[in-house]
């Protein structure tokens, strides 16, 4: 056993010439010194080794005693040992100091039977053992250094860098010489970001110069050519630490608070004809906070992280040298080579305002964003949970301020004087901020109306509020007429970041809980750096003079509600009227999806909710009776239709891009919710519009239709809670009713103090006590039968949308006139040009002829003449006696719409009893074109004529389930191409009982399984089915036809295939290709393209055979790594395109692919799809290729999976490529689910997590990069 070395020296080895003798302990000797607290304690009893002296020692006596105070008086029975060196002590040139680490035995303890009675005994400070944990992170990390080095550069491909390999290789070297140290420092997390930065800089810069471009040229196309040059230089961003919050006042279990900066010299250089604009240094500072939501006893042990911000960004010049900097978001810019005219802080200003305005309203309290780390039901109360208060603020007044201009009174007086206004917002947001009035020369200003402001307050310890005073003179008055904002040389004093916590002088989160009312002083700075004190001699502060009132926000029940809520208070006293009136609520709105159903649109058509209150309250508890932006009128994001995330499998068309339900059944999927006040309840409405827009477009709004709900309602629900599922819209265009889907929450402003009623003052004018009772009962019984009168009639409309025909005449009851456009034939061929050879793309408008504004358009159906809409519009107000006018155009991006035709449909045709037949178009051309419509009666009630069109007249529905034998790409003019297959059925002569299915992109075997029911259907109807290439720019060509007759599935259904026919060659049209290859393929393999269909009986059940069950086994194609590289380039370094196809071995018709990943050898793909006529047994094969579109497609390897593999449990693995070469090292990591569809979890669990969570910051990378580029 060796001796612990001196304090600050590295033990020497020392050798052994002969064994040590061994001592053993023997009963009667001397015992040793008693050990101090706090040493190792002695050992026990039993054989101890005495190291043998190789080398002479130092005289004992030279060395200085052992420290006597380091033993207590009470343990030295004996004379302490001179000092006994450590074994390091005995090797020449080792330090003799009594701080050795040598330790004594107790002299209560057995004494020694060799040598001195008072002869000490060594003990030895062991090694400290290292946690199992840490030391398997030890022995791994050159292996977890290789794979973030490959992950890093595989996903980020380092711009211009000439040798790939070579930065992976200094990557991974710089990673093995410092391993990450658990727990995770800020040091190593800065460490990694400036390793990896070469890396993802450029990619980050080549991102923003994509984007910054185009929208440069759209917005600035007047100062064309516009080039941009984007470099965000080598220094990246630093993180500070990570804290843990003590307070989670953010109803989550778990905050962190996360601080980093990033003061780079970036290189952006616009330039255009006025010159250029270079920005060459940035400021911005950021924190973070991160709630963790809901434990859950399953991984990762939680459901979700938010993320928000506490306040939006400040200037870096008001920030930079303060406290606030490591607390709150800060922006700043340096423009240097300015446009003429352009003042530098005047664009810095600008672009601090755009990005609060894009932030703010999206990460900044109370708005968070949510990260789902696993699937669980949506909930409001993750982005927007319930406030912890109401803050009424009153500005009274302000002195002690300095003058500093000179006016018409300063020549009696001889002093400057001011013209002040107060500012107050809640984390630097410009829709919550205070304005008080302007007072005119004074520096003693008073306020003692429109003074007060009522902020809701999220975070107590986060939030802070920002006191400015401005002088309010001609030239800033003409700034904020002009400009929107005000001039930094036009403030007088400020007071930045103040708490609302340090604002009531009081830390604690409890003295919160009841409701407050306090005066306070707050001091204001009047010079600050960039800003001399208007009185350097004197100093000085302003002080401004605050009212503090504060009522908390709670989760109230419905019969704890005051009397005062349910009466009608319109009316109150002068004395109440000259106060400002408290609101009662804060009401939440949430918007999570509309539902459209038969979908007809765009798949880049955006849609957006603008959601109203009448009648609506300021922020400073005026009343607003007209819809105003940001107050009493909120609008949500744009967002893209997709198909529902939670849809059963069963009815999910897997493909590449856009899938949908079987049905065509799309949402609208917005999950945002919004603030408001309310003072009375009872009358207040929420109204809900919806709208669409093109993507070119974005300006022409395109109503679908709008809700309307009264918080009367809410009132009487248990929790003040009310959810809307499927809730149908009303003055609703389209195909199909749309349907909403959200929830109304009440919050209740508690007053705790005793005060009076607003109405009661007035009642007691006129009534007694007991009459007082009588009307309060009475006000909340009225009350009661409104909400049971709207829950009523939300039934009526429940039952509308099950009931069928029944459902619509209800609805059909309300006043208005419907008009249905059904279809088109024989329109004119606006298009001509080499690749789009005489087609059109129509949409029809409808208006009300002497009524501008009533009017409505469909939607556009591309590359058709005669077009199919069935899309129907209302005209609540339509006036008798008005002429009905319907125009079809072709919709050109670039041009002006081209005119199709015209119709006047006169109303002595449709009133009083309808109309339904068509109109003959009216055109220059004088062609036979004709639009089929149906108009309503003023109750909304179609003619009986119509039954024989009625969408239920026929319950027949038809499941294209997929094609086989078909062309997956052909070989034209500009190389190889890609098919987009789709299939449309019809009955001849009836265009209303169409229907197209979606598009499958780059399949020999395309799988749609759309369904739709046939409208007009009639027994003897023969049904038509068409196979489409569908053309970019280009009509789209008919490669197979089949035609199924009416004795084949009537009545009894029909489950199978039927063998398509290859369509008839058109005429000269440059888009013939594939039709050509199509007839080619099949004299070669002789196989003859098929389509498989499910076709129902007359109630609407499909057949129960064994060829219509379909397979519940799921493929994941999820990586690949170590690909052949197939695609030499000029410049930079071989890749490929790698796709990966999937299918049961031996069986080609269950072929599917995944996407095609540009440019990678480690693709990651995530690609999920249904195994088609999977049978037990069968072994799985993948393949991987990469594309060429002036070639065949290059083969990367294939894999084969057993069954025996992923019979049981399924499967979740790597699987090694078989290329032909045994050298290479290509995998590829599938996931395979069991018989049921289930798949098993991974058992690198920790991988799945990253994997995850890399996902998530690339994907919020990316929207924050879209974000700022968008406000640029």
């Amino acid at each position: 056993m060796a001796a612990v070395s001196a304090k600050g020296t590295t033990p020497t080895p020392v050798r052994y010439s002969a064994p040590p003798p061994v001592v053993r302990y023997s009963p009667g000797a001397s015992s040793l010194p008693q050990p101090q607290t706090g040493s190792w304690p002695p050992l026990r009893p039993g054989p101890v080794r005495v190291l043998a002296q190789t080398t002479p020692s130092p005289s004992v006596s030279n060395l200085q005693p052992f420290p006597a105070h380091s033993v207590p008086p009470s343990q030295r029975s004996t004379p302490a040992p001179s000092y006994v060196p450590s074994v390091s002590s005995y090797v020449a040139g080792a330090p003799q100091s009594p701080a050795s680490q040598t330790t004594w035995i107790s002299s209560r303890g057995p004494s020694f039977g060799h040598g001195s009675p008072s002869q000490p005994r060594l003990v030895v400070k062991e090694k400290p053992k290292t946690f199992w944990l840490v030391e398997l992170k030890e022995r791994l990390w050159p292996e977890i250094s290789r794979y973030m080095g490959q992950e890093i550069v595989g996903n980020f491909q380092a711009t211009g860098a000439p040798n790939r390999e070579k930065i992976l290789q200094d990557m991974v070297q710089k990673l093995e010489a410092k391993p990450l140290q658990l727990p995770i420092e800020s040091s190593w997390t800065n460490f990694l970001m400036n390793l990896v930065w070469p890396v993802i800089g450029p990619e980050f810069s080549a991102a923003m110069k994509d984007i910054i471009a185009p929208k440069l040229h759209n917005k600035l196309s007047f100062l064309a050519p516009i080039t941009v040059e984007v470099d965000l230089g080598p220094v990246p961003p630093e993180f500070g630490e990570v804290e843990v919050l003590e307070d989670t006042e953010m109803g989550s279990f778990m905050d962190l608070k996360l601080h980093l900066h990033w003061h780079a010299k970036p290189k952006i250089v616009v330039t255009c004809k006025l010159g250029t604009v270079e920005l060459p240094s940035m400021q911005l500072g950021c924190t973070f906070y991160f709630g963790f939501h809901n434990k859950v006893p399953e991984p990762p042990f939680f459901d979700a992280v938010c993320m928000y911000m506490g306040n939006a960004f400040m200037h870096a010049r008001d920030v930079l040298g303060t406290d606030l900097a490591m607390d709150d978001p800060y922006l700043g810019m340096d423009f240097t080579h300015g446009w003429t005219g352009l003042d530098s802080r005047f664009v810095e200003d600008a672009i601090v305002g755009a990005v609060n305005g894009t932030f703010g309203p999206w990460m900044v309290l109370p708005q968070r964003v949510v990260m789902p780390m696993r699937d669980f039901p949506f909930s409001f109360d993750l982005g927007n949970p319930m406030p912890k208060g109401c803050l009424k603020l009153t500005v009274k007044g302000a002195h002690g301020l300095v003058g500093t201009e000179w006016k018409m009174a300063s020549i009696l007086t001889g002093s400057r004087s001011n013209d002040p206004y107060v500012t107050v917002d809640l984390g630097g947001t410009a829709e919550r901020t205070l304005r008080t009035p302007t007072c005119y020369n004074t520096l003693e200003p008073a306020w003692k109306d429109h003074n007060s402001f009522f902020f809701v307050i999220d975070a107590l310890r986060i939030q802070h509020l920002n006191f400015r005073i401005w002088d309010d003179g001609f030239m800033q008055q003409l700034r904020e007429q002009h400009l929107g904002v005000a001039s930094e040389g036009d403030e007088m004093a400020r007071k930045l970041g103040v708490r609302v916590l340090d604002l009531f002088g009081v830390q604690s989160l409890d003295y919160f809980e009841r409701e407050r009312e306090v005066e306070r002083t707050c001091e204001l700075e009047q010079g600050w750096p960039g800003k001399e004190h208007p009185d350097p001699e004197n100093g000085g502060t302003a002080k401004l003079e605050l009212g503090l009132q504060w009522r908390p926000i709670s989760q109230s029940v419905s019969a704890q509600l005051p009397p005062d809520v349910f009466l009608d208070d319109e009316e109150g006293s002068e004395e109440e009227e000259e106060e400002v009136r408290w609101p009662l609520f804060v009401l939440r709105v949430g918007v999570q999806h509309l539902e459209m159903r038969h979908f007809t649109g765009r798949r880049t058509d955006q849609f957006f909710a603008r959601c109203t209150i009448l009648p609506g309250l300021e922020p400073t508890g005026a009343t607003c009776k007209e819809p105003q932006e940001g107050v009493s009128q909120r609008t949500s994001d744009r967002v893209v239709a997709a198909a529902h995330p939670v849809a059963q499998k069963s009815e999910t068309v897997s493909r590449m891009s856009d899938g949908m339900l079987g049905q065509a059944t799309k949402y609208a999927t917005f999950e945002q919710s919004f603030r408001f006040f309310i003072r009375n309840a009872k009358p207040t409405k929420v109204h809900i519009a919806f709208y669409s827009s093109t993507d070119l477009k974005p300006e022409e709004e395109l109503r679908i239709g709008e809700v309307t709900m009264e918080l009367n309602s809410v009132l009487l629900q248990h929790n003040l809670i009310m959810e809307f599922k499927d809730e149908e819209l009303t003055n609703w265009t389209g195909a199909a009713c749309p349907r909403f889907s959200g929830q109304l929450q009440l919050w209740h402003i508690n007053n705790m103090a005793p005060k009076k009623l607003a109405t009661q003052a007035s009642l007691t004018k006129t009534v007694s006590g007991r009459q007082k009772r009588e009307a309060e009962r009475f006000a909340f019984q009225a009350s009661q039968l409104r909400a049971q009168a709207e829950a009523l009639e939300r039934k009526a409309r429940a039952c509308h949308s099950e009931g069928g025909r029944l459902g619509r005449r209800l609805q059909a009851a309300e006043s208005g006139l419907r008009v249905r456009i059904v279809s088109a034939r024989g329109l004119r061929a606006a298009d001509f040009n080499l690749m789009n050879w005489g087609t059109s793309d129509p949409f029809c408008t409808c208006e009300v002829v002497g009524q501008p504004g009533a009017s409505f358009k469909t939607h556009v159906i591309d590359k058709c003449l005669d077009p199919c809409w069935d899309f129907e519009g209302k005209f609540p107000n339509y006036k008798v006696g008005s002429a009905l006018k319907l125009t079809v155009y072709d919709q050109d991006w670039n041009y002006k719409n081209d005119f199709l035709g015209s119709a006047t449909l006169e109303a002595s045709k449709f009133h009083p009893n309808g109309f339904v037949g068509e109109l003959k178009l009216e055109n220059p051309e004088g062609l036979e074109s004709y639009i089929q419509v149906k108009v309503s009666n003023l109750a909304g009630e179609f003619p009986a004529s119509a039954d024989d069109l009625a969408d239920d007249a026929s319950n027949v529905k038809v499941k294209i389930v997929g094609g086989k034998h078909l062309l997956e790409a052909y070989s034209g003019v500009l190389g190889r191409t890609a098919c987009n297959l789709y299939c449309k059925c019809e009955i001849p002569g009836r265009p209303m009982a169409s229907f197209t299915s979606q598009t499958v992109e780059h399949s020999e075997f395309p799988e749609w399984n759309y369904e739709r029911r046939i409208a007009a259907y009639k027994p003897g109807d023969l049904l038509h089915f068409t196979i489409f290439n569908e053309s970019r720019g280009s009509k789209d060509l008919a490669l197979a036809t089949c035609k199924v007759a009416s004795d084949m599935f009537h009545p009894g259904g029909f489950a199978g295939t039927v063998e398509l026919q290859v369509a008839d060659e058109p005429g000269w049209a440059p888009n013939a290709a594939p039709l050509r290859q199509l007839k080619q393929q099949i004299e070669t393999s002789e196989q003859k393209p098929v389509l498989e269909l499910r076709i129902s009986d007359s109630t609407g059940r499909y057949p129960k055979t064994a060829a219509a069950e379909s397979s519940k086994l799921q493929v994941r194609i999820l990586s690949g790594r170590g690909l052949k590289a197939s695609d030499s380039y000029l410049v930079g370094e071989a890749t490929s395109d790698p796709y990966c196809t999937c299918e049961v071995q031996g069986r080609a018709t269950s072929r599917f692919r995944s996407q095609t990943i540009e440019r990678s050898l480690a693709p990651q793909w995530n690609y999920q799809h249904r195994v088609r006529g999977y049978q037990e047994g069968d072994a799985l094969k993948f393949t991987v290729y990469d594309e060429d579109y002036m070639s065949e497609d290059d083969f990367l390897g294939s894999a084969v999976l057993e069954a025996k593999a992923f019979r049981e449990k399924g499967f979740v693995g790597e699987l090694r490529l078989d290329t032909g070469d045994e050298k290479d090292q290509s995998f590829i990591k599938v996931a395979v689910s069991d018989r049921e569809g289930n798949f098993s979890e991974p058992l690198d669990l920790g991988a799945k997590v990253a994997l995850e969570a890399g996902g998530l910051l690339r994907q919020l990378g990316s929207l924050l990069c879209s974000r700022v580029c968008g406000v640029l």
